[in-house]
């Protein structure tokens, strides 16, 4: 994996400096790390850490029983490591030692077809499969229970679990519960919903081809949206509490989500045309696309997709200082998983090797840089 990290304030170099390249209004980087323009008042410099140097955790695949094909999700705990990858879940420890097999496939109980979503619930492990629709939970690595649960398509994000409840997102309508944020208790019923689907966006949300992020933030419940640019709060009764607007780079801001009409999605032919015509605006042609939002150590980190007419965009990331309004920016990995002040993301090398890089950001004097953390 490469990273380029890009500092503010500090580090290498900084536009506003004498000695610095400075470029306003054009490329900053070109091939697949095109970021477009970027405004005049963005300070920026950038590091390329390909002579970065820090290791991989090597996850075992010594036996046929441990391969298994580019993880769909994971999860680290404080000594496991939980990779998905569909259709099985295994569990190493830190050092990358296969430990077992989480349940099996198969539709009984323990069992699952499409495993999509690992997460934590208080001392268990849970799974969510979106071919069967139901829920699995597993205590001490051993099966405890499962119960169904229809959602359209996979969840958006991992559920919180709190009390006896679970809040999901939804990727996708259901013409049942036409909401982003549901509250269900351990049954699978639905104790109450909120944020209603707007019309003028439901073309998105039947294809589910947009970002929610979904996560549980100062005894809150905080539903990060890519269409409405907004960060929504409930309390755990799902009441409206405030929103407030993301974090986001200068292009982004600019940028309008257009509305597209609903078509019946009965017309087969019609809606896979509609299909992918949203999956070209949202993965191409949009220039910027929220990804996801997490705390850290009193900030907050806000994921971006951004590049456009590119077939890979880079991973911008903004590091909020919530006291002192200001930004740093961060230009690395994308599908990172917090745990504490520890950064990890679990991918397959150029040998098809299952790997997890450990890492922490360290913030000093408005700088960012990427150290390696111990797992």
């Amino acid at each position: 994996m490469r990273f380029i990290l890009l500092m503010i304030g500090g580090g290498l170099c900084v536009l506003a400096l004498a000695g610095c390249n400075k470029k306003t209004g054009s490329s900053l980087l070109q091939g697949p790390y095109d970021l477009g323009e970027i405004g005049e008042r963005d300070r920026i410099a950038f590091f390329d850490s390909v002579r970065y140097e820090y290791r991989h955790v090597l996850l075992e695949q010594s036996h046929v029983e441990h391969y298994m094909d580019a993880p769909l999700d994971f999860l680290v705990d404080d000594s496991l490591i939980y990779l998905s990858d569909g259709k099985t879940i295994k569990v190493f420890d830190r050092q990358g030692h296969f430990i077992k097999t989480l349940g099996d496939r198969g539709e009984g109980p323990g069992e699952y077809q499409f495993a999509t979503q690992i997460f934590k619930c208080h001392d268990m492990i849970g799974v969510y499969d979106a071919m069967l629709k139901k829920f699995i939970f597993y205590r001490n690595l051993e099966y405890a229970y499962n119960f169904s649960f229809y959602a359209a398509g996979t969840l958006f994000d991992d559920p919180i679990c709190h009390d006896q409840y679970l809040y999901i997102s939804i990727r996708g309508f259901t013409p049942e519960w036409p909401y982003h944020l549901l509250k269900i208790d351990t049954t699978g019923n639905v104790v109450k919903a909120a944020m209603r689907m707007t019309n003028r966006y439901h073309a998105y949300f039947y294809t589910g081809l947009f970002y929610i992020h979904l996560l549980e933030l100062e005894e809150k419940i905080a539903l990060a949206h890519a269409l409405y640019k907004k960060v929504f709060y409930f309390n755990y009764d799902l009441d409206s509490l405030y929103a407030e607007p993301l974090i986001m780079p200068p292009r982004c801001e600019t940028w309008r989500w257009p509305e597209i009409h609903e078509i019946n999605a009965d017309d087969a032919a019609a809606y896979e045309e509609q299909f992918f015509r949203i999956r070209d605006l949202v993965n191409k042609q949009a220039p910027c696309i929220f990804v996801s939002m997490y705390p850290y150590k009193g900030y907050k980190i806000y994921n971006y997709l951004v590049g456009r007419d590119v077939d890979v965009k880079v991973v911008v990331s903004i590091v909020h200082d919530q006291k002192r309004d200001k930004k740093t920016y961060l230009i690395g990995g994308e599908r990172f998983h917090v745990r504490g002040d520890r950064f990890v993301e679990c991918a397959m090398d150029e040998r098809d090797r299952l790997y997890c890089d450990f890492f922490r950001i360290d913030l000093k004097r408005e700088s960012v840089s990427l150290t390696l953390a111990h797992p």
